[in-house]
């Protein structure tokens, strides 16, 4: 079992079943057994820029959708804010 971390366009490409979404991603997501995860840091990249009209997005539908996929959430920690790349380095 491999544990799976998609960043932000690959949730939407997957969502949205996105032609850019690459044939190996859907292959690999698709295998039993894979343990995939979504940051909540994509879920604020997607609320940023929606904020700021660079991405139209239902934000409570792919909320919804993430577990409905059998995804799981990763929760940020402080560790994620400390580390020197952290996934929300670019977002403070």
């Amino acid at each position: 079992m491999a544990r799976l971390l998609l960043d932000t366009h690959l949730v939407l490409w997957w969502l949205s079943a996105d032609s850019r979404l690459p044939s190996s991603v859907v292959s690999l997501l698709q295998e039993a057994g894979q343990e995939v995860f979504v940051s909540q840091a994509s879920l604020w990249d997607m609320a940023i820029k929606t904020s700021l009209g660079r991405l139209s997005a239902d934000l409570a539908q792919v909320d919804r959708s993430i577990p409905e996929q059998g995804f799981r959430c990763l929760s940020l920690r402080n560790e994620h804010q400390l580390a020197p790349y952290g996934p929300t380095v670019r977002l403070v």
